[in-house]
């Protein structure tokens, strides 16, 4: 439970400055530790298929997309709406 997400977010809303230390929390010890930099994680070791990874950043990246065409969209549909109407 050491390398959790949730401890590390505890270590962060802490302000922990060492990279561990002991907590307590609701009557439970915890030990915090720094969570990693993302360059730091090796995502070839997670257990997610190279192809499902694919597919997950495609997907990211189209919704990133369209969203950003989205909103030029309605930006310039507001400013051809202040001009003609």
């Amino acid at each position: 439970m050491a390398d959790s997400p949730y401890v590390s977010v505890i270590g962060f809303l802490f302000g922990h400055k060492k990279n561990r230390s002991r907590r307590f929390f609701k009557d439970t010890l915890l030990e915090v530790c720094r969570a990693p930099e993302p360059n730091d994680v090796l995502w070839e070791h997670l257990a997610t298929p190279k192809k499902t990874r694919i597919k997950i950043k495609l997907t990211t990246f189209l919704s990133a997309g369209f969203l950003a065409v989205a909103c030029f969209g309605s930006l310039l549909g507001f400013a051809y709406g202040q001009v003609n109407l």
